[in-house]
């Protein structure tokens, strides 16, 4: 109640018109507050503040209020509470994907990300879930020659200075890794850094689709080579701080196929996590046994099991490709 009072007190003298959107803005702050301890429920991670959420949520969470999207997607995520106590992140999941738009990753913005209104960004270790570098180590040989930074580049690009246009054929995670038409770019900014976009499809209880995008920023790690760090300020209302490693690359003339292992964390809702793919242009596994026993033995020995394959066969109305015209020669 605490979250009521505080704003009551303040607006208490208000006239009555006034007075009816101070009670519509409050129930928005009681939904976005419910729908963080739900949040909080699933991943297992502390309450959030409810002051927090008033003090610097109010004009977000009225906002979600008067967007049939977002308040849908407050009230699906809440009713998964009474539907499933104990297993609910597949409920709240689906929630997200059925109602997400700007306004509701605004809210978790404010919330999650802008405020920490969780309170688990404060020393929290990105790094928690990622596996050692003695386990899953980066390639450093291409070719029978070193792996460089330029090579490695030039791997992710497929050979060009313009895009690098990759699929995911194969995944560790259901829930991260296999997306359906999981389109992935790589490409350079006007700085000369990378970045790197994602595109996949979303499948919608309605039996509908719809489209999701990330986009990242990509960095060589600061030792080593096959390696990048990947920062995201605002991939659906959150921060993602990632490790990416290439374990393996086809070495053929025109590469068909490349291994990746990464890891991370959103620090605003404390879930760490990790995941592995295997991409290929046409978004099919290699089908010729070398390739097979390449892919098997990297991921063997890496103790990784890729236990999801995605479904790439219909990928009609997906996301035009980010443009090759901002591409930059390194």
């Amino acid at each position: 109640m605490l979250r009521w009072c505080l704003l009551a007190a303040a607006l208490g003298a208000v006239a009555s018109a006034e007075w009816q959107a101070v009670q519509a803005e409050l129930e928005a702050v009681q939904a976005a507050q419910t729908h963080m301890e739900e949040l909080a429920q699933v991943n297992k991670k502390p309450s959030p503040n409810p002051v927090c959420i008033v003090t610097h949520c109010g004009l977000a969470a009225a906002k979600c209020a008067a967007d049939s999207g977002c308040r849908s997607a407050l009230a699906c995520t809440t009713s998964c509470m009474a539907k499933y106590p104990d297993t609910n992140q597949t409920c709240v999941f689906q929630c997200t994907s059925d109602f997400e738009n700007e306004v509701y990753d605004g809210l978790l913005y404010c919330m999650f990300n802008k405020n920490d209104c969780m309170g688990t960004k404060k020393g929290y270790n990105e790094w928690q879930d990622c596996r050692s570098m003695d386990t899953v180590a980066p390639m450093t040989e291409y070719r029978g020659a070193p792996l460089t930074k330029e090579v490695f580049r030039n791997i992710l690009m497929r050979g060009t200075q313009k895009r690098g246009d990759w699929i995911v054929a194969k995944g560790k995670s259901a829930a991260y890794d296999c997306f359906d038409c999981q389109y992935l770019y790589w490409g350079y900014r006007p700085d000369k850094s990378m970045y790197y976009q994602a595109d996949y499809k979303i499948h919608k209880s309605d039996g509908g689709t719809r489209w999701n995008t990330a986009v990242y920023v990509a960095s060589e790690w600061e030792t080593g080579t096959g390696r990048f760090s990947m920062n995201a300020s605002n991939y659906g209302g959150l921060a993602h701080e990632e490790d990416w490693r290439l374990l393996a690359a086809d070495e053929s003339k025109d590469p068909q196929w490349i291994a990746m292992y990464y890891c991370g964390a959103a620090a605003g809702v404390g879930e760490a996590y990790e995941g592995a793919f295997i991409l290929t242009p046409d978004g099919n596994l290699p089908t010729d046994a070398k390739a097979i026993a390449a892919l098997d033995a990297v991921y063997k020995k890496a103790g990784i099991s890729l236990e999801c394959k995605t479904n790439n066969d219909n990928c009609t109305g997906h996301p035009v490709p980010p443009s090759l015209g901002s591409a930059v020669v390194v």
